[in-house]
């Protein structure tokens, strides 16, 4: 019997869709402030570096604010990456390159996302240092120095960027082929499950929508 369970609290779904605004905006005005003449989305390099810099303030409330929440509440069982989930991943594999229909019940998120999460936490922790290193470098002159100097952080942080790149693109390919049921569950908060299944199909997905 099917029925609907809350999923995602509303502090989750706010946060989730304020960082995603955030994070977009970082990367948008960063490819504009490393080459604004490929990356024409801005009129003037003053209002990317201003969006850039209060976007990051955002970022970074936004990522202590999760990591309280997580603790506070024990979610980070359910987010966090563990080496023994990479027992899972060939049949996570299976399942989204479509060789197969069957969904094992992984819990509240599979090992793909927690794997896509787990390292976002760090790869915001690498774009905050390296970003502050470059932003006011006689403010934090060790950061620029850990890194190997401030070429160097410059470096990473471009690169770490390409990564959110790729991995928002895994995360909305991963959500999407698990059905638009997926994302209304971060606008609504709710998820349609049936109570005697502990295998779900795609086609089963579908019929939840």
């Amino acid at each position: 019997m099917a029925r609907k369970v809350l999923r995602h609290p509303l502090f989750i779904r706010v946060t989730h869709w304020v960082n995603m605004i955030a994070i977009t905006s970082l990367i948008i005005s960063g490819f504009y402030i490393h080459n604004p003449l490929k990356y024409n989305f801005f009129s003037t390099m003053d209002a990317a570096r201003k969006l850039h810099f209060y976007m990051m303030y955002v970022v970074m409330a936004g990522l202590l604010a999760r990591v309280y929440y997580a603790i506070a509440t024990k979610d980070y069982q359910n987010i966090w990456f563990r080496f023994r989930d990479l027992k899972n991943f060939p049949a996570l594999l299976r399942y989204y390159l479509f060789l197969t229909d069957e969904h094992p019940n992984w819990g509240k998120y599979n090992p793909g996302q927690k794997l896509v999460y787990s390292g976002w936490g760090v790869l915001l922790i690498i774009q905050i240092l390296t970003g502050l290193a470059l932003y006011k470098p006689d403010t934090f002159p060790t950061l620029a120095y850990l890194f190997g100097g401030l070429n160097v952080a410059r470096l990473i942080h471009y690169l770490v960027n390409w990564i959110f790149v790729i991995t928002v693109a895994i995360h909305l390919y991963l959500d999407l082929t698990e059905g638009l049921g997926v994302i209304k569950s971060m606008i609504t908060g709710y998820v349609t499950v049936d109570e005697e299944e502990t295998v779900v199909t795609k086609e089963q997905l579908r019929q939840t929508m």
